[in-house]
């Protein structure tokens, strides 16, 4: 981490803290289990963030790949980060208010702890998918 420096920066710490505490109670509260698989499937676009900083790296950041790289991570993670976590966002909203979400009134704490970690999730997609668009109208701007 101390070799990229972006790696240590705030958001980064608090996505991998929400993550880990999210994981541990979606292993002791079966009732958000289901909520937990679509959560992960949001590191779909890990692969091609991944990628994006092995490429700008190796100094490709003018080539080919690196282009058809950043317009599959803006797709991907739109698809997986902002789409699917509003339909979920939605789910959860729907569950509670017609109260079909056991863990709400068995467990408020834990409740009101996943509301608070999907909000703080969301918040968080919304800045990274803005860095994202900012950089792909560079890349528009600049070709």
């Amino acid at each position: 981490m101390l070799k990229y420096p972006f790696i240590a920066e705030r958001i980064f710490l608090m996505h991998h803290v929400l993550s880990i505490f999210a994981a541990a109670v979606a292993a002791v509260n079966t009732t958000v289990s289901g909520y937990s698989h679509v959560m992960l499937m949001m590191e779909l676009s890990s692969p091609f963030s991944n990628m994006r900083v092995l490429l700008y790296e190796l100094g490709l950041r003018k080539s080919r790949a690196y282009v058809i790289n950043g317009v599959a991570l803006l797709v991907m993670f739109f698809l997986v980060r902002i789409l699917l976590i509003l339909v979920v966002c939605y789910q959860v909203i729907a569950d509670i208010l017609l109260g079909e979400l056991q863990m709400w009134t068995a467990n408020r704490p834990v409740a009101i702890g996943c509301c608070i970690i999907l909000a703080t999730i969301v918040v968080l997609n919304f800045i990274w998918f803005r860095k994202i668009c900012h950089g792909a109208a560079k890349v528009i701007n600049d070709k």
